[in-house]
């Protein structure tokens, strides 16, 4: 079994919020595939002083930047509604919204970006 770094963060960020700073409580449940990476992850973001762990803990919960394709890949009016001036091709910007004004809720654009991010290869 593999595991991302975003995967290991979120395990870690669950482990300081239970408070449970080395990750020995959750230890016990994790598959053995699973618990080697998950708990240095957990072990490295205690052993970091208290401003070091908050800058890290900071640092996990910035959503990453979209992976843009060259050209679109689905519908451009997708993409029009995620561009927000964070180094997205010129074709975005381009591409029509759906009507003038629209502002697309929440959820619409967090699964956007969840299809984004699956179907573009990482950086």
């Amino acid at each position: 079994m593999s595991t991302s770094e975003r995967f290991c963060a979120g395990f870690a960020l669950a482990a300081t919020i239970a408070g449970d700073r080395g990750g020995e409580l959750a230890s016990t449940g994790l598959h053995p595939d699973l618990a080697p990476p998950l708990l240095e992850t957990v072990r490295a973001l205690g052993a970091l002083s208290k401003k070091d762990r908050r800058d890290r803990v900071r640092a996990y919960l910035q959503p990453k930047p979209l992976s843009w394709p060259p050209a679109p890949t689905w519908p451009e009016r997708a993409y029009a509604l995620l561009a927000r001036g964070d180094g997205s091709p010129g074709w975005v910007y381009e591409a029509p919204l759906p009507r003038p004004g629209y502002q697309p809720p929440a959820d619409l654009l967090a699964l956007l970006r969840r299809v984004l991010r699956s179907r573009s290869p990482s950086p």
